[in-house]
């Protein structure tokens, strides 16, 4: 869902991914920008690996573990993407600003993640049978995000907030 943002968003020189983890999105934005240099970050060793091997023969591609909140890549990028990665990642404060300095001035930042009421029924279970472990903290609602964009210097020109519901017979 979240390449729809993309369909209009000119080849650019050079992408950067935060949290590529397996490498899913990246192939996706190798497959939406053929040629194009793109680099994905993440902080779990296990899944940069995962993801470095899924891209042995492509040499657009570059993956490597860097923490998002101090990651300085040595060029700016014309479009940071992410999925699903910057709800865990605090204070969203520091990780908007640095992402700002990561951007060219006509950069674009695309991403998704989970807002406050995200998994609430798996938090709900997990308090009554194991209430003695921490749960996730609470996730930002959609004006907190965008406040905190706003207050690291981007704009918001597009959003979606989308509410999903599934429901299991257990």
């Amino acid at each position: 869902k979240l390449m729809r943002f993309f369909t209009d968003v000119p080849n650019p020189a050079r992408v950067l991914e935060i949290g590529c983890g397996t490498g899913l999105l990246t192939q996706l934005l190798a497959d939406r920008f053929p040629g194009v240099e793109i680099e994905g970050i993440d902080l779990a060793k296990d899944l940069v690996r995962m993801a470095s091997h899924r891209f042995a023969g492509n040499s657009n591609v570059s993956l490597h573990v860097a923490d998002a909140l101090t990651y300085r890549p040595g060029r700016l990028s014309q479009v940071i993407a992410s999925s699903s990665t910057f709800h865990w990642i605090t204070p969203l404060k520091d990780l908007f600003r640095n992402v700002a300095g990561m951007l060219t001035p006509d950069g674009r930042l695309i991403f998704s993640m989970m807002l406050r009421g995200t998994l609430i029924e798996l938090h709900e279970s997990r308090r009554r049978v194991a209430h003695e472990k921490p749960v996730m903290s609470s996730l930002p609602n959609a004006e907190e995000v965008q406040a905190e964009l706003e207050e690291a210097g981007l704009v918001v020109s597009d959003k979606h907030e989308e509410v999903v519901q599934a429901e299991y017979p257990s």
